[in-house]
């Protein structure tokens, strides 16, 4: 499959993340954050660019400075639910904030908190607190002078907040310890007060009614293995259900709305075997994948998942296809396009990355991506996940990529000329 366009920039440059198109709503122009350079560690008063482009000619429509960005979403770059404005975060005076801009009157506000996601249907925006979530897991939130370190138990700036993107005001929609509360029994949530806990990704359901929010429970703050918690809030009602458990969840990751509001689509574990077997398999795989010989018995037990947001049931969406990576559903809920790690058992041979359209028991290989980065950093911030996502009208697939040996980009596809090709 051709590229319809790439952002053909000199410096690095990625969109945000597999929730939110970069594309606008008219299909025109692109938004991404464009970083000085990808071979050091992203840190305090270094800056990037928001750089929004047209999509047929390439040309440069709006490009400011930002210091409030980190490796792997960027500024937070996306558009508010009209497109009528970009958002995005900056850090100005030691404080990390939201910014609202007009982009034809070039006209800008300053927000009263951070951005993470706008809502798809009005103009409100949710984020938790982003100094906070590089304790978490480095990669996805901002760097400020002097930030405050997690305590043990839960602190009040925990949160997530709700912002106004018409007038810049803040509100705290629920806190860590009430959702913490509201999943766990008294017990339970003693042992979880011993540990650190965090608010990771809260993501809009499609017709906005709904946030998913992933919990993170580290027992120590230095270790990078943690417990994680899907659940789902009902804005209006405020009702907080339990959709994974840490043990259902295992080495599953990357839940996302599907287009109907109602279901949630990730990699969850689904034994093909006993589990004793299961686990000899694995360990056969992991030795043979050292020596670099493919999977002999392909016994990683991911698949991809659909759950049900209200009941909570999961199924099995791909059968005998392997989960990776960051699935998302098409607005025909019968196909799934999902990435993968160089290191999955679904990439090829040669390390590149294949986008898999994914149905039941099939798949195909749309395009095959470079993604190795010429630097990692020690925690593999600066990996090059596709993160592939679609335009809101499902028409073009929008990806991160490495072009060049030393550049890493956004590229597009036109979906819908895809699926015309291969019926």
């Amino acid at each position: 499959m051709q590229l319809k366009y790439f952002y053909s920039s000199s410096k690095p440059a990625i969109h945000r993340f597999f929730d939110t198109s970069p594309v606008s709503n008219c299909g025109n122009y692109l938004i991404i954050t464009e970083f000085e350079n990808d071979t050091k560690l992203p840190s305090e008063g270094v800056p990037a660019y928001v750089v929004v482009v047209n999509i047929s000619d390439g040309s440069e429509v709006y490009r400011r400075k930002t210091f409030g960005w980190d490796s792997q979403l960027g500024a937070q770059t996306q558009w508010s639910f009209n497109s009528k404005y970009i958002l995005f975060n900056d850090v100005i005076k030691g404080k990390a904030i939201g910014l609202k801009v007009d982009i034809l009157s070039k006209t800008e506000t300053q927000l009263d908190h951070t951005i993470y996601m706008a809502s798809p249907v009005c103009n409100k925006a949710i984020s938790p607190n982003l100094s906070l979530i590089n304790f978490v897991q480095a990669g996805y939130g901002v760097h400020i002078p002097n930030p405050e370190k997690p305590r043990r138990g839960f602190a009040a700036n925990n949160v997530i907040t709700e912002i106004c993107l018409e007038t810049g005001n803040k509100k705290t929609l629920i806190t860590a310890e009430f959702l913490f509360k509201s999943i766990l029994t008294a017990s339970n949530f003693d042992k979880i007060k011993r540990g650190f806990n965090f608010i990771f990704h809260v993501k809009y359901s499609p017709n906005g009614k709904n946030i998913l929010i992933i919990l993170r429970n580290k027992p120590k703050l230095e270790k990078l293995k943690s417990s994680n918690f899907l659940v789902n809030y009902n804005i209006e009602s405020g009702e907080v259900n339990l959709l994974v458990t840490p043990k259902r969840w295992g080495s599953g990751h990357h839940p996302n709305w599907c287009p109907d509001s109602l279901h949630i689509v990730m990699n969850l574990n689904f034994r093909r075997y006993p589990i004793c077997i299961s686990k000899v398999a694995e360990l056969f795989d992991k030795v043979s994948n050292k020596l670099f010989r493919r999977y002999i018995f392909r016994a990683n037990p991911l698949r991809i998942a659909l759950i049900n947001s209200q009941t909570g049931k999961i199924a099995n969406f791909s059968g005998i296809i392997l989960g990776s990576g960051h699935p998302i559903m098409h607005s025909d809920m019968t196909h799934v396009i999902t990435d993968c790690y160089p290191h999955e058992p679904v990439a090829n041979a040669d390390a590149s990355v294949p986008l898999r359209l994914i149905t039941k028991n099939q798949q195909k290989s749309i395009i095959n991506l470079e993604t190795i980065p010429t630097y990692y950093g020690p925690n593999k911030e600066w990996r090059i996940d596709p993160h592939p996502v679609f335009s809101k009208d499902f028409r073009y697939l929008v990806f991160n990529f490495k072009s060049t040996k030393s550049n890493r980009t956004v590229g597009i596809i036109d979906f819908e000329q895809y699926i015309r090709s291969i019926k």
